[in-house]
């Protein structure tokens, strides 16, 4: 909503970007933000298979 992304399809990821009308640039950089987060979450989160 912030980069008034517009999509006619119901589901998010790579394969939705042909459905995406309006600002599809601001779609890849969001989708690749959102996935840099999880990663970084990912990385503080997750034990390290030593300690188990």
């Amino acid at each position: 909503m912030l980069h008034n992304v517009s999509s006619v399809v119901a589901f998010g990821g790579i394969v939705a970007i042909s459905g995406v009308f309006k600002s599809p640039l601001w779609y890849v950089i969001d989708m690749l933000i959102g996935a840099g987060i999880i990663v970084l979450i990912l990385a503080f989160t997750k034990p390290n298979l030593e300690e188990i």
